[in-house]
């Protein structure tokens, strides 16, 4: 917020990189106005949209936009991948969050279908496809229609109050 002014910032800047430098890693940024691609057409990170980024390169992320991330876990041992995006926040500042668990998530979107806070055709739509990088892919999914993973698991307990 700018104390002058009393406005939101129109966006905020992010350096692309790995936490630990000697990892394997890559960055893309998603803008608000490119369409996601569905999870179950996600192989790895070549088919999520946009170019990839290099290490110390400045990104300025407005509402919608996401920074996507993957990086392995361990430089030296074979730990797999983690996922994390940034992202703007309504308060003008960068917002970073780990992708959730899949199995979470999906049991989740499962939910949200059966109490009616999604269509089952989009809860099949999002539900199809499996592993790490569809799984971010899905996540950033319920990021652009609920804003939150908490939001959307309030929208199912109102739903199934309601019942």
């Amino acid at each position: 917020m700018n104390n002058a002014d009393n406005t939101a910032a129109i966006s905020v800047t992010v350096i692309a990189g790995p936490r630990d430098s000697r990892c394997k890693w890559w960055c893309k940024v998603i803008r608000a106005s490119t369409p996601l691609p569905l999870p179950s057409h996600v192989d790895g990170a070549g088919d999520i949209p946009g170019s990839y980024l290099h290490a110390g390169d400045d990104v300025d992320l407005e509402p919608g936009d996401v920074l996507a991330r993957g990086e392995e876990a361990d430089h030296r041992k074979p730990r797999g991948w983690v996922y994390d995006a940034k992202f703007y926040q309504t308060n003008g500042k960068a917002g970073r969050a780990d992708s959730p668990g899949a199995a979470d998530l999906k049991a989740l979107l499962k939910r949200a279908a059966a109490c009616g806070v999604i269509t089952r055709e989009r809860a099949k739509e999002l539900l199809g496809g499996s592993g790490d990088v569809a799984a971010l892919v899905r996540w950033l999914h319920v990021r652009r229609d609920h804003g939150t993973m908490a939001r959307l698991l309030a929208a199912c307990e109102a739903a199934e109050a309601a019942l």
